[in-house]
């Protein structure tokens, strides 16, 4: 069957390479993003702008794209940003901004959605998170906590959703050491070289997404760094404090 796939963020890194894998395989994708124009690179169905940070504006444009595309099956809420600040250093702006764009907009898409696929009797959500949404990194704590709310969240209603038989699928998706933006935060303030060999290319992650989701996989890791992170932390998880202390030491050590 053929998807008619929104993807918020869509011109992100991991957001534009699911973009370009769903449409490569015949689905069509409505993007949207906080440009006001779309990049030619993508064959889109239709593009949105949205600013999530504005959140009365999140549910006017889903009611905008539902209205126009009533035939949306599947819906990635995807959009994220990250600081890379100790916490007395990071301003309470920019800490809500993290948490607006990478949680609340979700949650009043997912509302959104999950209404809207329960009234057509199925549909298909899928929340990006991150491992850090399992293991928190020193000097990002607004970007953990959002990612940790939109784990737990997203784990929460699918529960509820099995639990009451609603035919809609929710999915969870934590990514590890991929090379976006958000990455390359961490590679201007020291992210060791040695660990490049752990990073996963957006488009091999894309696929990665793209192929569980048309799987109705549940919890989606696309990358063997975010499968060895989730292991050593159920198993061994004071080496990965120990390993973080380190990095954060390398990170934030204070010019003298």
């Amino acid at each position: 069957m053929s998807e008619v796939v929104l993807i918020t963020g869509v011109h992100g890194g991991i957001g534009k390479c699911m973009a370009s894998s769903f449409i490569s395989r015949g689905h069509r994708v409505i993007g949207s993003d906080l440009q006001e124009k779309s990049e030619g690179s993508l064959s889109l169905l239709d593009y949105f702008q949205l600013d999530l940070s504005n959140l009365d504006d999140v549910e006017k444009v889903m009611g905008r794209i539902s209205g126009k595309y009533p035939e949306v099956t599947m819906v990635i809420n995807n959009a994220g940003i990250a600081n890379l600040e100790l916490f007395l250093d990071e301003s309470d702006q920019k800490w809500q901004q993290v948490m607006d764009i990478n949680f609340n907009s979700l949650v009043i898409s997912t509302r959104y959605w999950l209404r809207f696929f329960q009234g057509k009797g199925g549909g298909h959500i899928a929340n990006m998170a991150s491992m850090a949404g399992h293991i928190s990194p020193s000097g990002m704590c607004s970007y953990s906590a959002s990612k940790h709310a939109v784990v737990g969240f997203t784990e929460s209603l699918g529960l509820e959703l099995r639990a009451q038989d609603i035919p809609v699928y929710i999915s969870l998706i934590t990514p590890g050491f991929i090379k976006t933006d958000i990455m390359k935060i961490g590679h201007k303030n020291g992210f060791p070289e040695k660990l490049q060999a752990l990073t996963t290319s957006p488009e091999k992650a894309g696929e990665k997404i793209v192929e569980a989701l048309l799987n109705k996989e549940r919890h989606i890791i696309p990358d063997s760094s975010g499968k060895v992170l989730k292991t050593i932390n159920r198993f061994a998880p004071d080496l990965l404090m120990n390993a973080n202390k380190l990095l954060s030491t390398k990170i934030f050590k204070k010019d003298k």
